[in-house]
């Protein structure tokens, strides 16, 4: 009696076939094996790493063009690579026969989940030329969940270790967790769409914030996620000033008019600690939405509207007017 194959296999939109040969269960998570066919001409991946895999390459049949760090291999039948974990590169096939390729990467961890979580996405909701989510909230809950697995090589350190750790507390304070790959398509699909023209943003952007009561902060902003911090005074009641230190993360959206510097609509979460009045070393939730009007140069217009929610508080909604002077950067 013949026996059903039951090994899984992932197709990318560029042109990847993963089909996976020895699973975690079968090496007792020592390694994952997977024979990948790389169609002709298909799209490379952006450079990438593994914190704490080991990736072995062995090239069946074709050419395979892989970049290792800035030098670019050229890989025939019958030739094999093996990276250490923490080394970037990635891999494309630049002729007109397809490429079949063992690799094997240890430990296994939850890399299939990955592969099926990867696929999924490129298929649900808009990526740009390498598979990579428009949409940068996706991206990065996407990159969070998957942060033991691939890193983008491009991604500064300081926003991996500080951006991804705030949006894993704002889900525990919501008693969110982060789904399987089909519930999470579902969730995040419908914000994709809102980050389409996302090439208009510069790559650097570092502002000097004011707002009324008054109050002063800092932000960084790499493409469409920023990361901010300072002191936040606002009126929870009529003539009574509330004081908060403000930490969180920006996501900018929906680019406006035909600056350099375009306006734009932007999501906030922050964690805020209260330094007085009722809420005095408690801890606090702000979501902000709102609008940038980029005036003259740097010099920028804000609005949002604000809910803050404390320990033994009741929420509240604030409208929160503020001033801001940016330095841009493309590079």
């Amino acid at each position: 009696m013949q026996t059903q194959s039951t090994k899984k296999s992932f197709s990318s939109k560029l042109g990847e076939t993963f089909t996976i040969q020895k699973n975690t269960q079968e090496t007792a998570g020592r390694y994952v094996e997977i024979d990948i066919e790389v169609a002709p001409n298909a799209q490379r991946r952006p450079l990438h790493y593994h914190p704490t895999q080991t990736e072995y390459f062995q090239i069946l049949e074709g050419t395979l063009k892989i970049q290792v760090g800035n030098e670019v291999k050229t890989l025939q039948a019958g030739e094999e690579i093996t990276l250490m974990p923490g080394t970037s590169h990635c891999y494309w096939n630049e002729s007109a026969e397809t490429v079949k390729v063992k690799t094997q990467l240890s430990p296994a961890l939850n890399f299939e989940t990955f592969l099926e979580t990867i696929t999924a996405l490129e298929k649900t909701v808009p990526t740009d030329a390498q598979g990579v989510p428009r949409n940068k909230l996706v991206a990065a809950q996407f990159i969070n969940r998957f942060n033991n697995i691939m890193i983008p090589s491009d991604l500064p350190k300081f926003l991996m270790q500080f951006v991804m750790p705030v949006l894993g507390f704002f889900g525990s304070i919501l008693g969110y967790k982060l789904p399987k790959a089909a519930t999470l398509i579902l969730l995040l699909g419908m914000l994709s769409t809102a980050s389409f023209a996302q090439s208009r943003f510069s790559t650097h952007e570092f502002s000097i914030n004011g707002f009324r009561n008054p109050s002063i902060g800092l932000e960084y902003r790499f493409k469409q996620i920023s990361v901010h911090g300072g002191l936040y005074n606002t009126n929870m009641k009529p003539n009574e000033t509330t004081q908060f230190m403000k930490f969180g993360t920006t996501l900018w959206f929906l680019p406006v008019g035909k600056k350099q510097n375009p306006s734009s609509f932007y999501l906030q979460l922050s964690y805020m600690r209260g330094l007085n009045r009722s809420y005095e070393n408690k801890n606090a939730f702000s979501p902000d939405f709102g609008f940038r009007w980029m005036v003259w140069k740097g010099l920028n217009l804000r609005v949002g509207l604000v809910a803050v929610y404390g320990e033994g508080n009741k929420p509240s909604y604030l409208w929160t007017p503020g001033i801001s002077y940016s330095f841009f950067s493309k590079k």
